[in-house]
């Protein structure tokens, strides 16, 4: 065999050789990728589930008629919802000379820190002759203006920019429709005849809303379409009456009511939480004793534990003009258990037309309300509840809604 022969045949054997190892190489390559392509979609399996499970939540969540299960969805619509707070530093509201005195809100003030790290409005803030903050005092109002801005909200969901147009309608100033400074007038032109400093009932928060509404009518604010106002202290419904409202605009009803004497009666619980998860709510005003509370919902937990959540306006802040956006959203909500409740309340339903209505009378009467009641006609000579006449079983724990006290007209919140 010559050496180019023996050459050849080495070249050949080195080349099969060089093709097996590169075979190889490829199927181990081939295995890898296979492998980690496997390992990342197992890893991302179980990144989601994490998350999945981390979002998820042993309960759910009805907020202003929403149900929700997923906690990030939740927190991200109430982050939507407008949120008001005590202001300081705001436009003077004189005082009355049988009125509260600005200066026995003073430690309120003192002792805040959000208030006190703005020293270009301190000086505003100790002005003995008008009021400049509603930290002390205001706390009903605040709840009520977050139920009629929440209800706007709800009203003109569909357009542009209408979280800063509707929060404008309240900023404390009295140029502004539904201003802290508008809710005192008229509360205190009123038969109520309410003070500057003067704590806020359901009844005269549920008339101030109706009238400043009244006064705005003609036009609809900033382009925002604005509900006309139902009060029903009763908690008698007509259908006729309501249809009728209904056929012009939508309607905004107000419930002042009082479902207890210290505490709200256990008779009423379940319909509370029922008023609560409807789609037509709004929320509710009302709170514990000396605080009021914007109810925006509730949390049932899989065993039966039922919290109420609610935005807190008892945190001071400075006033801001031009507004900051910011200032009127939360990601912060807290709970209160319903056996907790102080029983005065202004609880809000919002009706866009008469098919609303019927759903909501529908949903009402199939869960056995006991706080709403619904009649065909209305009667002038019909000055009876329903709440006192239809019950046909009597039970310990019932409150008539018709007893009226005159000294349970303002409760202290």
């Amino acid at each position: 065999m010559n050496e180019s022969t023996i050459s050849n045949n080495n070249e050949d054997g080195q080349l099969k050789s060089n093709s097996k190892d590169n075979n190889n190489n490829i199927d181990s390559n081939l295995s890898l990728n296979n492998n980690y392509n496997k390992f990342t979609i197992l890893l991302n399996q179980v990144i989601n589930n994490n998350s999945s499970h981390s979002n998820s939540i042993n309960s759910s969540l009805y907020i202003l008629g929403n149900k929700f299960i997923n906690l990030i969805q939740a927190n991200n619509y109430i982050n939507n919802l407008i949120y008001f707070t005590y202001r300081c530093g705001f436009e003077p509201i004189p005082k009355t000379i049988d009125g509260p005195q600005p200066i026995q809100f003073f430690p309120s003030i003192i002792f805040n820190k959000s208030t006190l790290i703005n020293f270009t409005n301190l000086k505003s803030l100790f002005d003995k002759e008008n009021f400049t903050s509603d930290s002390g005092w205001g706390c009903m109002i605040r709840t009520s203006q977050n139920l009629l801005a929440n209800t706007l909200l709800k009203l003109n969901k569909n357009k542009d920019n209408m979280t800063e147009d509707i929060i404008n309608l309240f900023q404390d100033s009295s140029s502004c429709k539904f201003s802290i400074h508008n809710f005192i007038k008229t509360a205190s032109e009123s038969p109520l005849q309410i003070k500057p400093g003067q704590w806020f009932g359901p009844n005269a928060a549920s008339f101030s809303i109706k009238n400043l509404i009244e006064l705005s009518q003609a036009n609809d604010a900033n382009n925002l379409l604005i509900p006309q106002v139902f009060i029903s202290d009763n908690c008698d419904l007509y259908d006729d009456e309501i249809t009728i409202l209904l056929e012009l605009k939508p309607l905004l009803l107000l419930f002042p009511v009082r479902l207890g004497i210290d505490q709200v009666n256990k008779y009423y619980h379940q319909s509370i939480l029922q008023l609560l998860s409807t789609k037509h709510s709004v929320g509710i005003s009302g709170g514990k004793p000396s605080s009021s509370f914007y109810f925006i919902g509730y949390e049932e937990q899989e065993e039966g534990n039922v919290e109420l959540l609610y935005f807190d306006p008892h945190f001071p802040q400075v006033y801001e003009n031009p507004i900051n956006v910011n200032t009127y959203r939360t990601k912060n909500y807290n709970k209160l258990k319903i056996e907790d409740l102080d029983p005065s309340m202004m609880i809000g339903i919002l009706l866009n037309n008469v098919n609303d209505y019927l759903n909501f009378k529908k949903q009402c009467i199939e869960t056995k309300n006991k706080i709403l009641h619904f009649h065909p006609e209305f009667h002038n000579n019909d000055l009876t509840n329903q709440s006192w006449e239809e019950i046909q079983e009597v039970e310990d724990d019932f409150v008539n809604l018709n007893i009226r006290n005159d000294d349970e007209e303002f409760i202290q919140l």
